[in-house]
């Protein structure tokens, strides 16, 4: 293709590197709320150190996408397409997002040994509430009433 056609192509499509921005910034910012939302209970303590682990990759994945859209921003001002600068501002503000989530993400690894702590405590809690509920089904089986309708039942 000639460059006035590429040009015209790229003018006609100049809608993807900002769509994109949009669904790369919805996506860190839900990284980012998953990483900031801190467990409870059991099973959410042990979900979010899950989470953890494996969230440097996708922070990476999601820096390689912010890397793709700037391809396409060059690839916009290299054949001198308008935009907006609300949608550059947009996309700017993702390197700096990406970048805080990689520091939210640092700081909740350092916390690993508290959130290990907070999780062993978590577990003694839930041990005791199956020790109380064993505890009061102990006491209804034990119950006179209820042992003679066992013998009546498997004596015949």
């Amino acid at each position: 293709m000639e460059r006035i056609e590429w040009k015209i192509f790229i003018q006609n499509n100049n809608r993807i590197a900002i769509d994109e921005t949009a669904i790369l910034y919805d996506k860190v910012e839900e990284l980012r709320g998953k990483l900031l939302l801190l467990p409870q209970k059991t099973l959410e303590y042990v979900e979010y150190m899950r989470y953890i682990s494996r969230c440097s990759e996708d922070i990476d994945k999601l820096d390689e996408e912010r890397d793709y859209i700037y391809q396409l921003f060059v690839l916009l001002k290299d054949y001198e397409v308008k935009i907006d600068d609300l949608e550059i501002e947009k996309y700017l503000d993702l390197e700096d997002l990406i970048n805080e989530s990689r520091d939210i993400l640092n700081a909740q690894n350092e916390k690993r040994s508290e959130f290990v702590d907070q999780l062993q405590g978590t577990l003694q809690d839930d041990i005791k509430l199956i020790f109380d509920e064993v505890k009061l089904v102990e006491i209804e089986v034990l119950k006179p009433w209820l042992i003679d309708v066992f013998y009546i039942i498997f004596s015949n």
